[in-house]
Parts: structure tokens; C-alpha cells; sequence
């Protein structure tokens, strides 16, 4: 999230590119627990914008948000989730998550499960 001094903030759902997805694992694989809690750190956000936009991360949403964090005066900010369990998708195409999704969301008109956002394109 950019949050300029005056006028409209600016949001953008990043996908996980290969760079973030790597760095998830390796901390795992460490740490035997995934980040919960990271500091608030405008430059290394930006870093990571960056970084995740080159290895298959929302190019353009990164880069947009990114440039418009450099703007005098605008914060940004990481707004972060974690899923601990995603939802299943059945080789016949069938959605499995959990009874009465708690993390659900409104994309393109409907209402799905937070886990299944990304995945969720146009009007399917």
C-alpha cells in the first residue's frame, strides 16, 4: 500500500514470485516456522517490489505501486497474509477449503475463498 500526503491510496495484490516463494522455503526449512511478523521497512519493501516483479511476481502491479512509493513525502507499506492450509482443487475441478471459509473475498463479482484469489481470472 502507497499512501500518498494528499489524495488517493494505492493498493496492489502481489502475486508470490519465484524469488519470494524461495525465500519462504529456505526460511521454513531454517526456522521450522514461517514469518509471521516482519518490520515495516520501506527500502527493503521496495527491494522486494522489485525483486518479485522480475521472477514472476504482478509485473506491472509491483512496478506501479514501486514508482509511486517514490514519490516526496508517500509511505509505504507491506500489508502481509499467510495461509496455513490453501484450498484443494480436484483434478475434475472441484474446490475443497474450509467449511465456511473465514479469509473468503469478492473478485471479479464473486465471492471466493482468499487462498483462490490469484488463481481466479476474468470471468470464471
Amino acid at each position: 500500500m502507497v499512501d500518498p500526503p494528499a489524495g488517493k491510496r494505492h493498493y496492489s495484490a502481489c502475486r508470490a514470485g519465484l524469488l519470494e516463494k524461495s525465500y519462504l522455503k529456505v526460511y521454513y526449512q531454517l526456522k521450522r516456522r514461517y514469518p509471521f511478523y516482519t518490520r515495516q521497512n520501506a527500502v527493503q519493501f521496495r527491494m522486494q517490489l522489485l525483486l518479485n516483479a522480475l521472477s514472476g511476481g504482478c509485473f506491472s502491479g509491483n512496478l506501479k505501486l514501486l514508482f509511486r512509493s517514490l514519490r516526496p513525502r508517500a509511505k509505504l507499506k507491506a500489508l502481509r497474509i499467510l495461509l496455513q492450509k490453501p484450498a484443494e482443487v480436484t483434478d475434475d475441478g472441484t474446490v475443497i477449503h474450509c467449511l465456511n471459509c473465514p479469509d473468503a473475498t469478492i473478485k471479479n463479482g464473486r465471492l471466493v475463498p482468499l487462498c483462490l484469489a490469484d488463481k481466479v481470472r476474468g470471468n470464471q
